[in-house]
């Protein structure tokens, strides 16, 4: 379950209104990693290294493009929900893309490093 960060994304919010006109939503997923119960993930040495993942380490990448002038910008309490129910939506795609192999609904394109 990831754990959202509601006090500096309304401050970021709130910063760059006016400034910015999206928040790009980015939720990545691996595969190609052995996992372990109290892993969090590939580290950069893993990411870099063939010989610790069998060279067949594979990050998939899904997002979402929201216009800030959709955010609940001046309502504290509202735009911390609406935070928290993105972070919800995270765990419901993580979870599908670990039974299924993609996220529910994108089309997977392969971009080469």
């Amino acid at each position: 379950t990831l754990v959202p960060k509601p006090t500096g994304f309304i401050a970021l919010v709130k910063g760059l209104d006016g400034i910015v006109t999206h928040l790009h939503d980015v939720t990545l997923a691996y595969t190609g990693y052995p996992e372990h119960p109290d892993s969090k993930g590939p580290g950069f040495v893993q990411i870099f290294s063939p010989i610790l993942t069998a060279g067949d380490c594979s990050f998939h990448v899904h997002v979402r493009r929201i216009p800030i002038k959709d955010l609940p910008r001046h309502d504290d309490a509202e735009l911390k929900k609406y935070l928290f129910d993105m972070y919800e939506k995270k765990d419901e795609l993580l979870k599908a893309f670990k039974t299924t192999g993609t996220f529910p609904g994108s089309t997977p394109r392969e971009v080469p490093l």
